[in-house]
């Protein structure tokens, strides 16, 4: 089980703190939970998965196996694509 601690948030914007108090209140939690669900989703969604991405790369590999894009027609599809 993780150990809870206290975390103290002092000072932040009056417009901060009423969008965090109607978002409390619209999904029915006090302010202090919505700040940690906040702070979980926000430190979730950045979430480091090498494997996943290593296997990603490998992936993207396979697809352009044999499909060399030279400085050329990489120029030629971005002017195209600026018409």
């Amino acid at each position: 089980m993780d150990m809870e601690v206290d975390v103290i948030v002092t000072k932040i914007p009056d417009s901060l703190y009423e969008q965090l108090k109607a978002l409390a209140k619209s999904n029915h939690r006090s302010i202090n939970s919505e700040k940690i669900i906040c702070l979980e989703q926000s430190i979730m969604s950045w979430r480091f998965e090498p494997d996943g991405m290593i296997d990603r790369a490998r992936q993207l590999r396979k697809l352009r196996a044999g499909h060399l894009v030279t400085d050329d027609a990489s120029n030629r599809a971005k002017s195209e694509g600026r018409r």
